[in-house]
């Protein structure tokens, strides 16, 4: 995989744009939803991740475009993070 920055909206993009269409990433929505907040959402699993982890920040209008890539490092972990999970309890291990 070849992405031009480490940045976590150049992620989100990226796996987006593969799985265009298909149901992974509304699966993984639906799994971050029921693991996040114990229940459904129609966020997106990208909003689901920056509001877990901003959850302690105040609000602001800050975009998330707007973050550099050491700002999105702990992002992009937690992104990681949760499709390994995702993907190990869609596969039963």
């Amino acid at each position: 995989m070849h992405i031009f920055d480490e940045r976590f909206t150049t992620f989100v993009a990226y796996i987006d744009g593969l799985e265009a269409g298909g149901q992974l990433c509304r699966e993984f929505s639906d799994w971050l939803a029921h693991g996040y907040l114990g229940g459904e959402s129609s966020q997106h699993w990208a909003g689901l991740i920056c509001d877990r982890f901003f959850r302690d920040e105040p609000k602001t209008a800050t975009f998330l475009g707007d973050l550099d890539e050491p700002a999105s490092a702990p992002l992009v972990r937690e992104m990681f993070d949760r499709w390994a999970e995702f993907l190990a309890d869609r596969q039963g291990t």
